[in-house]
């Protein structure tokens, strides 16, 4: 007898397992997953970014509970010693529309408590040296 059967094993799935024994230690588990090995199927899939917040209303529960989903991501790996990579992301804009847009992303991730640095088109050029 299970006190809890969970269904799946990629990252939801074992997050939440993960929560439920360090919440519930005592507890019995069942963790049912079809491939041969855990986050084989769709999180074995995907591109593995671990999102800042950049286009989140700020306040809003996603912009919250990403911000705090990427300090609990980056927490874990480090005291688990698995690699990532802070590489960050560059928003680029090739038109006076999307240069509007740019300008009202640079006001969200100001509220939003984001790293971020305004670059040139040389500057641009200098770090990215394939961006057209």
């Amino acid at each position: 007898m299970y006190d809890f059967i969970i269904v799946g094993g990629g990252i939801l799935g074992m997050s939440t397992a993960m929560q439920l024994k360090q919440t519930y230690p005592d507890r019995r588990m069942l963790l049912l997953e079809k491939e041969s090995a855990p986050a084989q199927h769709q999180t074995g899939h995907n591109s593995g970014v671990i999102h800042a917040g950049v286009y989140y209303t700020p306040g809003s529960l996603k912009a919250r509970f990403c911000l705090a989903g990427n300090r609990a991501t980056v927490a874990f790996c480090e005291a688990h010693s698995i690699p990532f990579d802070t590489c960050g992301k560059l928003l680029v804009a090739t038109s006076e529309l999307e240069m509007q847009r740019m300008k009202a992303l640079w006001e969200r991730t100001a509220a939003n408590g984001l790293e971020r640095e305004w670059l040139s088109a040389s500057a641009l050029a200098e770090r990215e040296p394939n961006v057209t």
